[in-house]
């Protein structure tokens, strides 16, 4: 691990730097799973927030990974026990962005517990004040718009100054001029001479303007820049906050599924869970990436791929062969395929290879033509049982891959190959898909 080889490498003696590299190795290991692991550095980031004052500010980095290894190895009793604690810390340090990750604690805990309504009132907290801090961002860049169309609306009144003095000054010229036939030399030595000042300040205030101007427009671009930045800032913030909420959607099916006792009930929840991955995982890798409109269908199909093998535990009985381009996807396109892959590879894994049969699950997904697209999914089990009617199934499953198959008029096609073998052909153009985008866009704003 890169963390691990750098405290190697370089050893920390700052405190406050290793206060911080141990949380990210906290949180690392709790997103891994690797509790064994976590809870070492849980100890010892513990004892490091022994070291400093209860109240300093720093103490953030040890009640959020904490709290979160807590929850995810199941010490509900001392996860309470931190959350109560980092409750009164954060209202005391007046943090609410920090206080509004509490919440989202609570809300984890309370769901687990079964308190709902609790939970219900922590996840509204935690909503309530995340807005407000969007809200508090927002204000500050509306001031600071504000600012900037005053300091324009200055510039375009002196500027109107100026004109108004350059008219001035060419009545003066020709003031000046009347006045040679009856002045003589003398006065014409002086009017050159006042020419010749003049046309110097002129110049200087003329550079001086120009040097005004650039610094002005060095500041728009930076402006210019930053907005863009912030622009890109809110819209991977949206991806990662819609991803959070398939998250939970899918902890509380989990939560619920834990209450039901038929069969096909449960079944049908660990099916929408799977699901809801497969969307939270796209926009995972939205705000993940530095492309905000398009997706690696590569490494997403793979990640699809493992997470199911996870959740059917199917390491050692089925092989997958996957055969997938580098090819990138805008989302109307990568949800409809990252259901489908779903829908396919999980019919497959439950009913494909009966008794613990081994198997091979194949994915291909490849340029037909230039702007066709080709997604094969195919696997060598027991296929359709003898009386499947293909062409007009009864199942869910392959309603649902129909459908969002037409929703991005692919052609579908099902049929028994040695197994089972699905085939979807779509057009997918990136120049048009981005027109269209453009255009729905400008729709939207216009009404």
């Amino acid at each position: 691990m890169l963390l691990q080889e750098i405290s190697q490498q370089y050893p920390i003696k700052d405190i406050y730097l290793r206060l911080y590299i141990t949380s990210r190795f906290l949180l690392t290991y709790t997103a891994l799973k690797q509790f064994k692991e976590a809870q070492k550095y849980c100890n010892k980031l513990l004892k490091i927030s022994e070291k400093l004052d209860q109240n300093d500010v720093d103490q953030a980095s040890v009640h959020y990974p904490v709290t979160e290894f807590y929850l995810a190895t199941h010490q509900y009793a001392l996860a309470h026990k931190n959350l109560v604690k980092t409750e009164i810390f954060f209202k005391a340090v007046q943090s609410p962005l920090q206080l509004s990750k509490n919440h989202l604690l609570w809300f984890k805990l309370d769901s687990t517990e079964g308190n709902y309504l609790s939970a219900i009132s922590h996840y509204q907290q935690y909503k309530a004040l995340a807005d407000s801090s969007l809200n508090e961002t927002t204000s500050k860049h509306i001031e600071q718009l504000q600012i900037e169309f005053d300091a324009e609306k200055k510039d375009q009144d002196i500027k109107l100054l100026e004109k108004e003095s350059k008219l001035q000054q060419g009545k003066l010229a020709q003031a000046n001029q009347t006045r040679k036939w009856t002045l003589g030399v003398a006065t014409l030595l002086l009017i050159i001479s006042g020419l010749l000042i003049t046309n110097s300040r002129l110049k200087h205030r003329t550079n001086k303007k120009l040097r005004i101007q650039q610094i002005e427009i060095e500041k728009k671009n930076n402006s210019l820049q930053h907005l863009v930045q912030e622009k890109e800032w809110l819209v991977k913030e949206i991806h990662h906050r819609v991803k959070n909420n398939f998250h939970i959607v899918m902890g509380l099916l989990g939560t619920q599924s834990g209450y039901l006792k038929n069969e096909e009930a449960i079944v049908a929840m660990s099916e929408s869970q799977h699901r809801v991955h497969a969307m939270s995982l796209i926009h995972q890798k939205l705000y993940q990436s530095d492309n905000l409109s398009a997706i690696n269908m590569a490494d997403y199909i793979h990640e699809v791929i493992d997470y199911l093998r996870d959740s059917f535990n199917i390491r050692q009985s089925i092989q997958f062969n996957l055969q997938i381009n580098q090819i990138e996807l805008d989302l109307s396109h990568c949800i409809p395929l990252g259901l489908i892959i779903n829908e396919a590879v999980t019919n497959s894994i439950k009913y494909a290879f009966p008794d613990n049969k081994k198997g091979v699950i194949s994915i291909s997904f490849k340029h037909s033509s230039e702007n066709h697209l080709l997604l094969t999914i195919s696997d060598n089990g027991v296929g359709f049982p003898p009386g499947f009617n293909i062409t007009s199934p009864d199942s869910m499953g392959l309603k649902l891959m129909q459908g969002l198959s037409e929703d991005i008029d692919g052609k579908f096609l099902i049929r028994n190959n040695n197994g089972t073998e699905i085939i979807l052909d779509f057009v997918y153009d990136p120049d048009i898909t981005i027109s269209i985008s453009q255009v729905n866009a400008e729709v939207t704003n216009s009404v």
